[in-house]
């Protein structure tokens, strides 16, 4: 589904499985995301980067830069999205999907849009240094994180396109339709649903076509390129320090931008739904 190279926990060296506890604490997190499993494949650059960044993203100017984000995206998205098709099978005498199971479901969708602003945060960071730009360094003084995250036990299962072939069929559409080099785990942790991934996707489908979507997405790439820039610590690395890594920021930065433009289309769409 990917060229990319992902190191998962149980199959990476000590080393990175060290790094990786540090990451997950750094964001609030029990997976450290599909970003630095693919930085991961190269220990040396992965090593470099995280030690340039993990004073950022351990700070509390950080977490305020990602809540904006997942803020503004899910706000924009509420103001041009008007999802339809999938309310009667929600609200009905007899539910598509059960009331406990939207609970689920919204539990899900809670996580991912508090890691896929930070994920992509960080992403566009690194995206900005390899333009040769500058990023960070709008404080002196180390402000930790005092924010204590809800997330770190583990409580996702992510669902194989093998699996079914209705769920097989779901990836590739979302994956082709979106131009992207993956399904990214979103998607994935909500297969356990089929029937409300399905349903959910075909109805936001045809409104990523639209003019509406490319400028929102345009709006909050924007919002991210400045809030990447302004970073609260300097990120002292080069164009040559990432030059390893460039593949895995470039083909990922429309997989996270995507990823929080359409969780932040399901969350509209599953709270108008259940009101």
């Amino acid at each position: 589904m990917t060229s990319l190279k992902l190191i998962e926990e149980k199959d990476a060296s000590e080393e990175i499985k060290k790094i990786y506890l540090e990451i997950k604490e750094a964001l609030g997190a029990f997976d450290v995301g599909v970003l630095f499993k693919s930085l991961a494949s190269r220990p040396k650059s992965f090593r470099l980067i995280w030690e340039h960044i993990k004073t950022n993203v351990e700070s509390e100017g950080f977490a305020k830069d990602s809540q904006l984000i997942k803020q503004e995206g899910i706000e924009g998205m509420a103001k041009i999205y008007r999802p339809y098709d999938y309310f009667p099978s929600i609200v009905e005498e007899k539910p598509l999907i059960l009331r406990a199971d939207l609970d689920d479901i919204d539990e899900i969708l809670n996580f991912y849009l508090y890691l896929t602003p930070k994920l992509l945060l960080i992403n566009t960071a690194l995206e900005r240094l390899l333009e040769g730009e500058s990023v960070g360094g709008r404080e002196t003084d180390k402000e930790l994180l005092e924010e204590k995250s809800p997330y770190r036990e583990e409580f996702i299962r992510l669902v194989p396109p093998e699996s079914t072939k209705p769920v097989a069929e779901t990836y590739e559409d979302i994956q082709t339709s979106l131009a992207l080099p993956m399904v990214d785990d979103p998607y994935r942790a909500l297969a356990n649903w089929p029937d409300y991934l399905i349903v959910a996707w075909s109805d936001l489908r045809p409104f990523t076509e639209t003019g509406e979507y490319r400028k929102e997405k345009e709006r909050v790439y924007l919002l991210t390129s400045n809030l990447a820039r302004s970073l609260p610590y300097r990120v002292g690395l080069s164009k040559e320090d990432l030059e390893e890594a460039e593949k895995t920021v470039k083909e990922l930065q429309p997989v996270f931008l995507t990823s929080l433009l359409n969780l932040s289309a399901f969350k509209v769409a599953l709270d108008r739904a259940v009101v």
